[in-house]
């Protein structure tokens, strides 16, 4: 039942715009509060998606936390899911996992995700004057 749930919950993530996720403050943050919960508690079933969908989902936090026009809640909440991916990530490497080759075989599609991000929240830190400093920190 749990599986369902995640997939059908992954579906609608996957049909949301980016636009509409940018454009619409609400729906913004519930998106991006979502992908932090999934991130925090279900990462190995997002490391299992295909990836096409898991590079969307990547890129859909990259746009997060380049935008200057969402609401710093969902910011955060972006911020927080690119940290507990990284976490498991290198948690999972540690391992040598499954989970880890999976995500491995994802971020060859992209292997400048991380390092974009990075520069992302490193610049925000070090140009921007942004209220929630320690939430943007956080992943770095």
């Amino acid at each position: 039942a749990v599986e369902g749930a995640l997939s059908a919950v992954i579906q609608l993530i996957l049909a949301v715009p980016l636009a509409d996720l940018l454009g619409f403050p609400k729906l913004g943050l519930a998106y991006f509060a979502l992908l932090e919960i999934l991130f925090t508690s279900h990462c190995h079933v997002l490391a299992s998606l295909d990836a096409a969908a898991f590079l969307h989902i990547g890129h859909s936090l990259e746009e997060a936390v380049r935008s200057p026009t969402l609401n710093p809640q969902a910011v955060c909440c972006a911020t927080a899911a690119v940290g507990h991916l990284a976490t498991y990530y290198f948690t999972q490497t540690q391992k040598s996992t499954p989970y880890a080759a999976m995500i491995a075989a994802h971020l060859r599609q992209d292997p400048e995700f991380f390092a974009r991000i990075l520069n992302d929240l490193f610049s925000i830190a070090i140009y921007e004057d942004v209220s929630n400093q320690w939430s943007m920190s956080r992943p770095m």
